[in-house]
């Protein structure tokens, strides 16, 4: 019997090594290879010698140890695959010995998105000061739960949700499939994944058509089993803000802007700019050809920096939107409003749900998510809305709305990061540049004319006062008034003309008569003269100076006493005409007219004065 036992494990092990010795013999190791071939030949009956028994025990080992460290390693991998509840289960225990910074990033999302709802729903009822939220908490069979908070009908607030998620499931292949487009490190699979994703969505609608509908978003995703360090397969964050007003303040959206700009610009400059455009466009809706609202940011499927300046980006962004919101409600809740715009407001949700339900992807994830809560998805909805048929909208009322809606706008100027080419050191402007500049300004003005022709409001041209219909009563006194008054207006015109004309030909008169004697300007003394005169004649007088009349004289008098004792007969003449001319000129002051400079427009003056002079 041990005889046989010993046959057939000798028949097993060669089995077992036939096919590992086959694989052997091609390997470079010598040890294993080489045979003697000067060893006799032996017969199938012969004894095999100790050191190839060595080498099949050795041989079979491997492979018997090869069998077991795989069964092995196929049984481990099937302990460290976790399902959502079992990821569920260690969260829950990690929660209660208390998060630090070194726990696993979903963890401390879903801390700061609840600490987050407390804050702005605390801040809300206190806006509202009527309403208060209602709180509805609820759990899923596959892990995780959330908190849903509504206000409804408050004095403030029509509607107003801020709801907290927390979801463990299974992912399905085709939802996996289309996550590879942007995640490329995600493996093709048949088989569903475990995911995790947590965030904070918000939506309110006010009562007063004045104040604008704002939404909020901002969320974490996790793909894949973690492994020992809790790293899971793929992951990233997504979120933004946006405003929706019925009617437009342009300071709101400005304001609006700013602040999540600011918070944008602590992280990297490339975000508002970016941000804001990718906001454009996912908030579109092409079958009314209009945008939803006026925009903020948008992202999504962000992992290009660590998770830790990540998470502090969208901490900033959270945080900034009680600046953003509460200021704009504090001026517009109370304002005035009419039926008119209470209808128009209707009509604006009716687009705001048209985009949620048929456009935005976080309603359709939600709502195809195994186990979804229908309620806290279509939260976002208003209570009321209104879509009539071929409805067209009043231009001249809501133009700059509707136009903003069409093409958006750059609320806050920004600047994009330097580019990486070569710098313009000089403060001139290059050629290229300047005409670029001078083609966008052309193509601005070209475009704002084509858009005045197509308004059949534009008025391109003072219309002509119609006048006054001839079935009006009293027309004839009317117009009488009217001439009368247009009469009196050009009469006081003509007396103000009248009263320049004359001021001009004094002034005139008097320039030319002071241009004709330049001597006597030289002949009179001049202030410092006189009153040095005055102080000699002073002091001769109390000294009984005999000379005293000689030095009251000015040197410029002297020059003029001795220059008259020897003039001539002409020259005598044309000193009577400059003494004349200077009495005309103080007589001129008498009457009040000051002298003037000489008015050249004047001297030019129309011919028809010419002629009522003469």
């Amino acid at each position: 019997m041990a005889f046989f036992a010993r046959t057939n494990t000798a028949r097993t092990l060669s089995k077992v090594i036939a096919p590992v010795k086959s694989q052997l013999t091609g390997f470079p190791n010598r040890s294993y290879t080489t045979v003697s071939k000067n060893l006799p030949t032996r017969s199938p009956t012969s004894i095999v010698p100790p050191k190839v028994l060595g080498t099949v025990a050795v041989t079979a080992a491997v492979a018997f140890w090869s069998q077991t460290t795989g069964a092995q390693a196929e049984c481990e991998s099937k302990k460290v695959s976790k399902t959502p509840e079992s990821t569920a289960e260690e969260d829950k225990q990690r929660k209660l010995d208390g998060l630090t910074k070194d726990s696993p990033m979903r963890l401390r999302m879903e801390e700061f998105v609840k600490r987050l709802q407390i804050e702005i729903t605390s801040e809300l009822e206190k806006l509202d000061g009527k309403a208060k939220f209602k709180v509805d908490r609820w759990t899923r069979p596959e892990g995780g739960d959330g908190i849903s908070m509504v206000m409804q009908e408050g004095a403030v607030f029509e509607k107003a949700g801020v709801a907290v998620s927390v979801v463990y499931g299974m992912l399905p292949p085709a939802a996996i499939a289309q996550m590879r487009a942007k995640h490329p490190n995600i493996a093709d699979t048949k088989e569903p994944m475990p995911f995790f994703v947590t965030g904070i969505s918000s939506v309110i609608h006010p009562n007063n058509p004045n104040a604008p509908t704002v939404h909020f978003n901002y969320r974490y995703f996790e793909l894949g089993a973690q492994d020992e360090n809790g790293k899971p397969v793929s992951w990233w964050f997504g979120g933004g803000s946006d405003l929706t007003p019925a009617i437009l303040y342009e300071e709101d959206a400005v304001h609006f802007h700013e602040v999540i700009k600011e918070a944008c610009d602590k992280h990297d400059p490339r975000y508002y700019p970016d941000f804001k455009k990718w906001c454009d466009e996912y908030f579109y809706i092409p079958h009314r050809q209009e945008h939803r609202g006026i925009g903020g940011i948008f992202f999504d499927d962000l992992d290009n920096k660590s998770p830790e300046e990540l998470f502090g980006f969208v901490q900033s962004c959270g945080h900034a939107f009680l600046k953003q919101y509460i200021p704009i409600m504090e001026k517009r809740k109370d304002l005035p409003f009419t039926e008119e715009d209470r209808h128009w407001q209707q009509l604006r949700r009716g687009r705001y749900v048209e985009f949620n339900l048929v456009y935005d992807r976080g309603t359709k994830f939600g709502l195809l998510t195994p186990g979804a809560r229908t309620e806290s998805i279509l939260m976002t909805m208003p209570l009321t809305a209104r879509w009539e048929y071929m409805h067209e909208p009043d231009v001249q009322a809501h133009s700059k709305l509707m136009d903003a809606l069409r093409v958006p706008r750059d609320w806050v100027p920004f600047s994009r990061p330097p580019s990486t080419r070569s710098k313009i050191t000089s403060k001139r402007i290059p050629a290229n540049h300047r005409y670029k500049i001078e083609k966008r300004v052309k193509d601005h003005h070209r475009k704002l004319r084509k858009g005045a022709k197509a308004n059949p409001n534009a008025q391109y041209k003072n219309k002509k006062d119609p006048g006054i219909p001839n079935n009006f009563p009293f027309k004839e006194q009317i117009l009488q008034q009217i001439a009368d008054q247009k009469m009196k207006e050009q009469e006081a015109k003509d007396q103000a003309k009248e009263v320049r004309r004359k001021a001009a030909e004094k002034a005139r008169k008097a320039n030319k008569a002071r241009n004709t004697n330049p001597t006597d300007a030289e002949a009179a003394p001049t202030p410092a003269a006189e009153k040095k005169d005055k102080k000699r004649k002073a002091a001769a007088v109390e000294g009984d100076d005999e000379e005293a009349p000689t030095l009251v004289l000015s040197k410029a008098a002297q020059r003029k006493a001795e220059k008259a004792s020897t003039t001539t007969p002409a020259a005598t003449k044309k000193t009577k005409t400059a003494a004349a001319t200077k009495k005309a000129g103080k007589k001129q002051k008498e009457e009040g007219v000051e002298d003037a400079p000489y008015n050249f427009a004047e001297h030019f003056a129309p011919a028809e004065q010419d002629e009522e002079e003469e």
